[in-house]
C-alpha cells in the first residue's frame, strides 16, 4: 500500500475566541493513484462545517477557555463511504471526550469514498485539529 500525500485547504474557525483548524494531511489507499479522495458529502466545505458545528463544541466543552492542544484524527473510510474506525493521535483530553468524540465521527454519516479505476476503495483521512 503506497502512501499518497495530498495537502488541502486549511479549514480554520473559532469556538468561545480560541483557534481551532483541520488540514488533511494525507489519504492511505489500497492503490497508489485515486482519481478522488474520499470527500465528506460531495466537499471539503461540507467536512468543514460538521467539524464547526459537531466537533468544536465537544472540545470546548471539555477544555472550556483554554487553548487547544493539536491532536490528529485518523477515519478510516470503507468502500461503501462509512466511517468505520476513529484513532486519535497526541489526544490529551479525557477518555470521555475521546468517547463522545468517536461517536460523533462514527456517526457522521455517509462520504463519497475514494476510487481507483471507477472503484470504489478503503481509505484513511487524517486530520489535524488545532
Amino acid at each position: 500500500m503506497k502512501l499518497l500525500l495530498l495537502l488541502l485547504t486549511v479549514f480554520v474557525f473559532s469556538c468561545n475566541a480560541e483557534k481551532y483548524s483541520a488540514v488533511n494531511l494525507r489519504v492511505n489507499s489500497r492503490s497508489d493513484t485515486c482519481s478522488q479522495i474520499a470527500v465528506y458529502g460531495g466537499a471539503d466545505s461540507t467536512l468543514h462545517i460538521f467539524l464547526q458545528k459537531r466537533i468544536v463544541p465537544v472540545l470546548a466543552k471539555y477544555n472550556p477557555g483554554a487553548e487547544v492542544n493539536t491532536f490528529y484524527v485518523v477515519l478510516s473510510i470503507s468502500d461503501t463511504g462509512e466511517v468505520n474506525d476513529v484513532d486519535f493521535r497526541n489526544f490529551i483530553y479525557s477518555e470521555v471526550c475521546k468517547h463522545e468524540l468517536t461517536t460523533i465521527f462514527l456517526q457522521m454519516g455517509k462520504w463519497i469514498p475514494a476510487c481507483r479505476d471507477n472503484k470504489a476503495v478503503i481509505s484513511k483521512r487524517f486530520f489535524k485539529i488545532e
